[in-house]
């Protein structure tokens, strides 16, 4: 999908599989006509502790503010997948669960999902949520709370 009409809104946000093979956390870039996945992405491979996975969805929420809105978030998309090692959305969520992470107002938010085919569906309920200054720790056991939640 070409983005030559859309304007960039910034607002930090990512997404966070687990999977079982690991974790894979990657950008999203916000747009006034929705968002698309979008680089940075980094894995993590079991066992990660809370305070790696913390640090990393921190790192991948902050940059996701400053990335540039890309020409084509289907070309991005693909640098994302390349980036976690998988040939497509299909084979990232295979057997994974799935939350979104977003920041604004001086809170994190972690919104828990339902599987949807091969796709995921946020929920409006059991979302998770800490201060945006929590140690990488804290940010950890608040994802993984939301893939506890996630279904």
């Amino acid at each position: 999908m070409s983005t030559t009409n859309l304007q960039r809104v910034s607002r930090p946000q990512a997404e966070a599989f687990l999977r079982n093979r690991g974790a894979v956390i990657h950008a999203v870039c916000v747009t006034d006509g929705g968002g698309g996945a979008c680089l940075p992405c980094v894995t993590l491979e079991p066992p990660f502790s809370d305070r790696d996975l913390g640090a990393a969805v921190r790192n991948i929420l902050m940059a996701s503010a400053a990335v540039p809105l890309p020409d084509d978030f289907d070309r991005e998309a693909q640098k994302v997948l390349k980036a976690a090692g998988v040939s497509s959305w299909r084979r990232l969520s295979e057997g994974a669960v799935c939350c979104s992470i977003s920041a604004h107002d001086g809170r994190i938010f972690m919104t828990p999902s339902t599987r949807s085919g091969s796709s995921f569906v946020y929920l409006s309920t059991g979302i998770v949520e800490v201060a945006e200054d929590a140690g990488p720790e804290s940010m950890g056991v608040a994802v993984r709370e939301a893939w506890s939640r996630s279904k």
